[in-house]
């Protein structure tokens, strides 16, 4: 769990940030645990099994999509850029700075092949 106003996360998070290049943080890990506990996705934690989302965890599922994003990128497969809405991405904020989402060009989307195992 990383709370920026406490000076040892703000210390964590900075050299998490400059070592190991991370697209994102999270502040808490609560909504992961929970999702865990109930054996579900952190998706189908807050689309299913919360009535509503802490004002801790609102931006767990934009960082949560820029991660996957940044993951696809890595291996070679990147998505698409209109795979989430740009308000369901996470692109930055003052602590973290801006955060560049490694989306494929149209063109090269277009003519990927779908990796989805077991489909091909």
């Amino acid at each position: 769990m990383v709370d920026t106003r406490k000076g040892d996360h703000k210390d964590y998070a900075q050299k998490l940030r400059d070592e190991y290049d991370a697209p994102v943080y999270f502040k808490s890990l609560s909504a992961f645990e929970s999702a865990e506990e109930q054996y579900v996705s952190v998706f189908r934690l807050f689309s299913e099994h919360r009535s509503r989302i802490r004002k801790s965890e609102q931006n767990i599922l934009p960082k949560y999509r820029t991660l996957v994003a940044t993951i696809c990128a890595t291996f070679g497969n990147p998505l698409a850029e209109d795979a989430w809405d740009g308000e369901e991405i996470f692109t930055g904020d003052d602590f973290w700075g801006d955060v560049e989402i490694p989306f494929a060009d149209a063109d090269v989307a277009d003519d990927a092949v779908d990796q989805t195992v077991g489909v091909n």
